[in-house]
């Protein structure tokens, strides 16, 4: 950890596979026009829907801290991922279209690691609810650990601004799931 660029790809599931394979359709077209390949980790925003299966564990999170309930962990909660905001991803990406060098790939993130239970913790706290997660038996295909290693992107003058903490209370806020 940090997870850089060459990092091995080996998709443990049909979702891996579909974003891989994305990859090497667009690494077809870079000796052709200028391409890059983006590697956005946990992305979250204000339009996150829990009811989509590829929203991401914050929008489920929160659904259920809306309504008084727990969290749902899936594990122990000691696995961790790197969380970023839309609005980050997008910076990155423009400046990626703007210096990134054609064929290359590009690690989204910010480079920070937050544990399930640290993301769960929060959520519970904002949402005043005085209790512990759940837990569940771990999901086939689920990684450990993951962060990105940001430094490609730092040198195209990448910054993350993402705040985990008052990104969640403003989400909680308007969320409407």
């Amino acid at each position: 950890m940090p997870v850089d660029e060459k990092h091995p790809t080996n998709p443990l599931s049909p979702y891996g596979v579909s974003k891989l394979a994305g990859e090497h359709y667009t690494e077809i077209y870079s000796g052709k026009m200028h391409v890059n390949i983006v590697r956005p980790f946990n992305v979250y925003s204000e339009r996150m829907d829990p009811k989509n299966p590829y929203s991401g564990m914050i929008a489920k999170f929160i659904e259920r801290a809306k309504r008084g309930l727990s969290p749902i962990i899936y594990g122990d909660g000691k696995q961790t991922r790197d969380f970023i905001h839309a609005e980050d991803v997008a910076r990155a990406i423009e400046l990626v279209l703007e210096k990134g060098e054609s064929g290359e790939v590009y690690n989204i993130g910010t480079g920070r690691e937050t544990s399930i239970i640290e993301l769960a913790e929060i959520i519970m706290d904002i949402a005043g609810i005085n209790s512990k997660p759940i837990f569940n038996k771990p999901r086939k295909g689920d990684i450990r650990r993951s962060c990105a290693d940001i430094s490609k992107a730092k040198k195209l003058g990448f910054k993350p601004k993402t705040d985990l903490r008052s990104d969640l209370e403003e989400i909680f806020k308007e969320f409407n799931g």
